[in-house]
C-alpha cells in the first residue's frame, strides 16, 4: 500500500513545478502520514488501572447499651452482649455460661453457655449432622446466619433440659451456643428466653485479632 502511495507521488512531481518553482513540499506532510501509518495523532492508550478492592467489613465487637452488658473473650476469639440481669461463670478455658444467679455450681443451673472445640475439619452442618445422630430422635433443624457465618440450629436437643443449640464454625473451631429451652406454659420464661437469644446471637462476633 505504501509503495503505491509513493509511486503516485513521484508521478504527480513534475505537476507541482509552476513557473519553474517546485511546490512538492507540500507533499512532505502527506509524505509523513504515509510512513506514520497515516495516523495524525499519538495513538492512545488506555490508562492502567488497579482492580477494584474488595470492601470487607470489619467486625468490631459491640459496645453495652441499656439493659445489656459486655462479654469479650479474646483467648476464644469472640466477644458479645447479654442481658444485665445474668452473671457470667467461666468454668473451663473454653467454655462459659450465663446463670440467673450467684454462687453458681459449675453451670447447672445456667440459661445458656458457649463452648469452644476443635472443629475437626467438619462444617457447622456436618456437626449438627452428628448432633442429630447421636440423639436418635426427631430434632427441628434451620440455618442463620451468625457473625458472618453460616449456622445451623437444632431446636429441641435432648439433656438436662431441652436446649437450642446453634452450630457456628469459623477459623477451624466449633462455636456451640446452647439455649435452655423455656416452659412453653411460662410465659415470663418465653419472654426471657427471647430476649437473651437475641441479644446474644445478634451481638455475637469474631472480632479482628488485633483488638
Amino acid at each position: 500500500m505504501r509503495s503505491h502511495l509513493c509511486g503516485l507521488i513521484a508521478a504527480f512531481a513534475p505537476a507541482l513545478q509552476l513557473h519553474g518553482v517546485s511546490y512538492i513540499f507540500l507533499l512532505i506532510p502527506l509524505f509523513f502520514a504515509i510512513l506514520t501509518g497515516c495516523s495524525f495523532l499519538p495513538a492512545s492508550v488506555a490508562p492502567t488501572l488497579p482492580p477494584p478492592a474488595i470492601s470487607t467489613p470489619l467486625q468490631v465487637c459491640p459496645e453495652a447499651s441499656e439493659g445489656t452488658l459486655a462479654l469479650h473473650n479474646d483467648p476464644m476469639g469472640y466477644c458479645l452482649l447479654y442481658p444485665d440481669d445474668l452473671y457470667v461463670v467461666e468454668p473451663f478455658d473454653t467454655e462459659i455460661c450465663l446463670v440467673p444467679e450467684l454462687p453458681a455450681m459449675m453451670c447447672h443451673s445456667n440459661r445458656m453457655q458457649i463452648e469452644v472445640s476443635d472443629a475437626a475439619g467438619l462444617s457447622a452442618s456436618e456437626l449438627a449432622d452428628q448432633a442429630i445422630a447421636q440423639a436418635q430422635i426427631e430434632i427441628a433443624r434451620s440455618t442463620a446466619i451468625v457473625a458472618g457465618e453460616e449456622a445451623v440450629v437444632l431446636d429441641g436437643v435432648p439433656a438436662q433440659d431441652l436446649l437450642r443449640d446453634v452450630f457456628i464454625v469459623h477459623e477451624g473451631r466449633l462455636y456451640k451456643l446452647r439455649f435452655v429451652l423455656p416452659d412453653p406454659s411460662d410465659i415470663s420464661a418465653v419472654d426471657r428466653f427471647s430476649v437473651l437469644y437475641s441479644t446474644v446471637i445478634d451481638s455475637f462476633t469474631f472480632p479482628p485479632a488485633t483488638q
